[in-house]
């Protein structure tokens, strides 16, 4: 067979693949971190009791106590809680915060965490999103 040739093609798909997986993982952070903002909100929408005096005073009881999930008085701190996705490609970093002062005091000083024992208690769910299969 002198004289004969065979063209072969190559083709190379890791860009795509990547570009896709890359854009996959981006969603999937964003899901998590939207699941924990929910679930943080959730976690400190507990309202505190107010009654009213006979002469038209506020009294407020039921505050939380130590370990357990700031109350709820103005819902200031549940409206201030934000989600954030940032980076590109296989560097995807998701943050849940509040820019309020009082949220870093109760956070770690008045032993009221909302933010890391929330977390913590959707670490399972976060994982499932991250690394599950079927749920995009």
């Amino acid at each position: 067979m002198a004289g004969t040739s065979t063209q072969v093609r190559w083709e190379w798909f890791i860009s795509r693949y990547m570009a896709k997986l890359n854009k996959s993982l981006r969603a999937r952070v964003t899901l998590a971190t939207t699941h924990l903002k929910t679930e943080v909100v959730k976690n400190i929408s507990k309202p505190v009791t107010v009654t009213t005096g006979p002469r038209g005073g506020r009294k407020v009881s039921g505050r939380s106590k130590r370990g357990e999930f700031p109350r709820a008085e103005t819902y200031n701190l549940a409206r201030s809680i934000f989600a954030e996705v940032r980076g590109s490609g296989d560097q995807v970093h998701g943050t849940v915060s509040t820019p309020e002062d009082y949220g870093l005091i109760l956070e770690t000083t008045m032993d009221r965490s909302f933010l890391l024992r929330t977390l913590i208690e959707q670490k399972p769910m976060i994982k499932k999103i991250i690394t599950g299969k079927r749920l995009l």
